[in-house]
């Protein structure tokens, strides 16, 4: 369980007791006793090591209002704990810590960049319609597409500024809040950022699809 559930051993820290976070090493907390009428926490701080810290069951507040009367409670009343005490801090109890998967959307958006790119630097090199291929391409290509080739070669510098600044207020706004919600390590949390960037509002389509399944995965705590 410790290694499954070791930042809901740090909430616990942080919002039932009086320990400073800033000294506390967090890899250091572990579950070091567990009865019926209490828990005890022990970990390691900048200052000193070896520390512990007791948590009698009826003094811990929680939503669902559970009472330990036995072993076979204690799962139940430690989940309820951590969503408390991850609300307390404004986050969730869930944590994601995955890197977004590469799919045809990003593939489709990395295209997209790539075409109005080349639009920039050369618009001739997009207009399929005046091209060296564009006899092939009016056999394959659709007319719709065809046109859009050539509205991205006209225009290519304007959606590209206007797909970026969009792509950075949906960032801004529904990325960071998630990321920092589910406390994504900063890796991934780079990498969720420059996602959101390229495709934008399908990242958080994404995000969300993965916490659902992270959430349908965290299972009980093992005492």
């Amino acid at each position: 369980m410790n290694g499954h559930r070791q930042i809901a051993l740090v909430d616990y820290l942080a919002v039932y007791s009086d320990v400073s976070l800033r000294q506390l090493n967090p890899k250091s907390v572990h579950i070091s006793a567990v009865d019926e009428k209490s828990m005890v926490l022990s970990y390691d701080l900048t200052s000193s090591a070896n520390q512990k810290h007791t948590f009698n069951w009826h003094d811990m507040d929680e939503n669902d209002h559970i009472s330990v009367a036995s072993m076979s409670d204690i799962n139940a009343k430690l989940t309820a704990m951590a969503k408390y005490a991850a609300a307390k801090q404004g986050v969730s109890h869930i944590q994601v810590t995955a890197y977004p998967k590469w799919d045809w959307i990003a593939t489709a958006s990395v295209a997209i960049w790539m075409i109005c790119s080349l639009g920039c630097y050369s618009p001739d090199l997009i207009k399929i319609k005046n091209g060296p291929i564009a006899g092939f391409c009016k056999l394959i290509l659709p007319e719709l597409v065809l046109q859009s080739m050539g509205f991205c070669a006209n225009h290519c510098g304007s959606i590209l500024v206007g797909t970026l600044v969009l792509h950075s207020i949906e960032t801004l706004l529904l990325v960071v809040p998630r990321v920092r919600k589910y406390r994504v390590p900063l890796p991934e949390r780079v990498l969720w950022y420059f996602f959101g960037l390229l495709d934008g509002n399908f990242t958080v389509q994404r995000f969300d699809k993965l916490v659902d399944s992270v959430a349908l995965s965290t299972g009980v705590f093992d005492i």
